[in-house]
């Protein structure tokens, strides 16, 4: 993981030099996998699981229930995947992953098409970016079960996890957020924001 300042100095603007965000935390989001696509344009969703280690218990979204990363039970291969629905399908788009040790606020941000960022742009790390395009249906017959639809894109960051003793890591607390632009543009009139989720890191 790099430094968002340190991240694509020659790919990214300086207005985002530092900064990252959404709105408050455990929000409800609406469009992606599990959700009600009931935008032209949905708000991202972002989903956490374990793999190899029973560490992690999930933030409950819409209840403002904070998720717990169990780190004694972190094992030399465990990895933490994250899934990010709700991508919008009508073109490109550059999908990141971010987290920060406190939460920001939203007016430190620009203001995106839908959501909100609101990480801590002074803690703020980027894990990383993927650029997505637009999905089609090759084969999409009428069945006894239904039809299928490709309304939105979801991709998947998987992350090895390293010492989260680190002594950024110390405030005991981790913020995660997903965003996403229109692919090679810093269009933030056009962005999708994910809801904020908060975990607490146990250390016993």
């Amino acid at each position: 993981m790099a430094q968002f300042t340190h991240w694509r100095r020659s790919s990214l603007p300086l207005w985002v030099a530092g900064k990252l965000a959404l709105a408050s935390p455990m929000s409800s989001a609406s469009g992606g996998f599990g959700k009600l696509d009931d935008q032209a344009i949905p708000e991202l969703s972002l989903h956490q699981t374990a793999v190899s280690g029973n560490f992690l218990n999930a933030p409950t979204q819409g209840r403002n229930e904070s998720g717990r990363m169990i780190i004694k039970e972190i094992q030399a291969d465990s990895r933490l995947d994250f899934m990010v629905s709700g991508i919008r399908n009508d073109r490109p788009m550059d999908v990141y992953l971010a987290f920060s040790t406190r939460p920001g606020k939203a007016e430190s941000w620009p203001n995106s098409r839908i959501g909100h960022l609101t990480l801590d742009p002074q803690t703020l790390e980027i894990i990383a970016g993927v650029r997505s395009t637009p999905t089609q249906l090759f084969f999409n017959p009428t069945t006894s079960l239904g039809r299928a639809q490709v309304r939105t894109r979801t991709v998947t960051f998987s992350i090895k996890l390293s010492d989260l003793n680190a002594p950024q890591l110390q405030s005991d607390e981790l913020y995660f957020q997903a965003f996403a632009v229109p692919a090679q543009t810093t269009d933030f009139v056009e962005s999708q924001a994910s809801e904020l989720d908060h975990y607490f890191l146990i250390r016993d």
